[in-house]
């Protein structure tokens, strides 16, 4: 513990300008201890510490900020109750999708879900398609844009929205509100992962079928 250490000033206005006013005077001074380290310092030296302290202000706990109207009346007990509440309430949050507030940890979870069963349905389609017996010429006349003749746009599409988009969506859902914490962040994970290979399983299926129909 560092002893409280008391400043007096004793300020003199002679003559007063306005009687009975009471004069101001706005003084700055910093405090060193020569025998131990004060809060502040210690944090900074702490390894747990530095992570309570913005680097670039040397605030600390700048987050607090957002909250300490709220919490600066309270007792030690109920601020953490509400800071508790908050921390819940924040990994509780929700995403909007298409305009419709979804759960976080369902959206994580879900998406990928979603995506893997698409793709996977799409692949048992078209490998059903390449290993049908006999011929399946009349198939290149189906309206189904990754057969389309000389069409390199199309193939582009396909590529952006069976292979890249789909991973990239799940990827950046699971790097923004992934928590490893949680088992809805592993399952994101392992069907973020599934999607990956479907979506290259499909894409090679895709071109085995073009070219037996060439």
């Amino acid at each position: 513990m560092v002893p409280a250490t008391t400043v007096n000033f004793s300020i003199a206005d002679v003559p007063q300008t306005v009687p009975n006013q009471p004069v101001f005077a706005m003084v700055s001074f910093k405090l060193v201890s020569e025998e131990g380290h004060f809060g502040l310092e210690w944090l900074k030296k702490d390894t747990f510490g530095q992570k309570l302290v913005d680097a670039k202000t040397g605030e600390v706990m700048p987050h607090l900020k957002l909250f300490w109207e709220k919490v600066n009346g309270l007792n030690p007990e109920a601020a953490t109750v509400f800071l508790e509440e908050q921390l819940e309430a924040t990994t509780r949050g929700t995403v909007s999708f298409f305009g419709i507030p979804v759960e976080t940890r369902l959206a994580i979870s879900a998406s990928p879900v979603v995506c893997f069963s698409i793709l996977l349905f799409l692949y048992l389609h078209i490998r059903h398609v390449r290993l049908m017996e006999g011929s399946i010429k009349n198939a290149a006349d189906f309206p189904f844009a990754p057969l389309f003749k000389g069409a390199l746009g199309a193939l582009l599409v396909t590529y952006a929205t069976v292979l890249a988009l789909p991973i990239l969506a799940n990827g950046e859902l699971l790097a923004r509100f992934g928590d490893w914490t949680q088992w809805s962040t592993r399952i994101s994970a392992v069907f973020t992962l599934l999607t990956t290979v479907t979506a290259v399983g499909n894409v090679v299926e895709m071109h085995r079928l073009r070219k037996r129909l060439s």
